[in-house]
């Protein structure tokens, strides 16, 4: 279900933009690519007009999840140009952003061989539903019945045994996932409860010293910052899972363009 607050957010500024005379006639804007990638957020333009009843048709060229190259329509927006105009900047930003998600989520999928990538549920604020539609279009999937206990969760109650515990008797149906920042730390969480350890920010030794180490009935998955160089070897250490946050700090707003048609 998407955060209908962020459609807010960009519908306010256009609201108090600066009256610019405009044609009144109906025109058509298509939205195309400046380069290759996967496109997400088309679902999304559609939902935000929907939303605010605009008398404006929003058309696909492409669905969400396929790939498109240089030069590809992947939509279009007919309406009063001087109604469009308005909101034709944001539009294009967010489906320019979405679809940087996607790209470079596929992008590292086709890279680690055998590893999947896990969507762990951090998104950006206001963003949550967008970004996991934008990670499953680009080939991330979800570990489901998960609950991750965080540093607030940690701090709130004192250590890290009694969070665990707490987790545990809170979230019965769940599977319960810790972050650990090094290797002593996850020598000290193999001999809880915790079913899913990730392991974020360990240099390469580390890695493979918990790979080792790990008894067999932990989930172990890599968190963290992970650069490009990096991927050829972690795939050839046997891990079976890498998180998406690095995913979403990587990615870039790809480069889209807008024409205007009859």
């Amino acid at each position: 279900m998407f955060d209908y607050r962020l459609f807010e957010l960009m519908v306010d500024p256009s609201r108090k933009k600066r009256q610019t005379i405009l044609s009144t006639d109906v025109t058509t804007f298509y939205i195309y690519s400046k380069e290759e990638g996967i496109l997400s957020g088309n679902h999304v333009l559609k939902a935000f007009f929907d939303f605010y009843d605009l008398d404006i048709e929003f058309r696909f060229h492409k669905e969400d999840g396929t790939s498109f190259r240089r030069g590809d329509i992947l939509c279009s927006i007919i309406g009063r140009a001087n109604d469009v105009y308005y909101v034709l900047n944001d539009v294009v930003l967010l489906l320019a952003r979405l679809s940087g998600i996607s790209t470079i989520t596929n992008y590292y999928k086709s890279k680690l061989g055998q590893i999947t990538l896990l969507d762990l549920k951090q998104y950006s604020p206001l963003y949550e539903a967008f970004e996991a539609n934008a990670l499953a279009y680009g080939g991330a999937r979800e570990l489901e019945n998960l609950h991750l206990i965080d540093e607030l969760e940690i701090e709130a109650y004192g250590n890290i045994e009694e969070a665990i515990a707490k987790a545990i008797y809170l979230y019965k149906d769940k599977r319960i996932g810790i972050e650990v920042t090094d290797i002593k730390l996850f020598y000290d969480v193999i001999k809880t409860d915790v079913e899913v350890i990730v392991l974020k920010y360990f240099n390469d030794e580390a890695l493979r010293r918990a790979r080792l180490d790990a008894p067999e009935d932990k989930i172990l998955i890599i968190g963290g910052t992970i650069t490009p160089n990096r991927l050829e070897m972690i795939s050839k250490m046997g891990y079976p899972y890498l998180a998406t946050p690095f995913v979403l700090n990587a990615s870039r707003v790809l480069e889209f363009g807008v024409k205007l048609g009859k």
